[in-house]
């Protein structure tokens, strides 16, 4: 069986121990929750400036480089595309001197070829039942002479 006496006085054995170790142990004041900032030696600090700045003028000169680039391909692409306008006009100037009705009739006695004028189809309208007005029949109206206008077909053959 366990011996009760016998545990309470191991027990409070273990808690005079642990409470004389306690005793013992120096107190610390608490420190505070920031650390300390290190400082750096007068001449890490300059090197460091030194750098920090060499290597900033380095990056606004590479910068000022691709954006000299940039420009100059922006200079080269305008150039083209004001020499493709002027090309444009000058080709449209040729191309309208070369299909006046002079030039075509000249090219066809060369060639012996007869020019032909082309046919107008001249068409009329006709409105048919104008005894009923009313919104409906106009429209209807209108709309059919806008279709035979775009198929060609006449009125007759309708």
């Amino acid at each position: 069986m366990i011996d009760a006496e016998r545990e309470l006085y191991n027990e409070g054995t273990l808690a005079r121990t642990w409470q004389e170790r306690l005793r013992e142990m120096p107190i610390y004041q608490p420190s505070s929750t920031k650390r300390r900032r290190r400082h750096l030696r007068p001449t890490a600090r300059t090197v460091y400036g030194i750098g920090g700045m060499w290597l900033a003028g380095l990056i606004v000169t590479f910068a000022a480089v691709h954006v000299m680039q940039m420009a100059y391909q922006v200079d080269h692409l305008e150039q083209t595309y004001s020499s493709l306008i002027t090309q444009q006009q000058s080709m449209g100037l040729a191309l309208s001197q070369k299909t006046t009705p002079y030039v075509l009739s000249r090219d066809a006695r060369r060639f012996h070829v007869v020019l032909h004028q082309p046919l107008v189809v001249h068409t009329r309208s006709v409105v048919s039942d104008t005894s009923r007005r009313g919104v409906g029949n106009v429209l209807s109206l209108w709309f059919s002479q806008v279709r035979r206008a775009l198929t060609g077909k006449s009125a007759t053959s309708a």
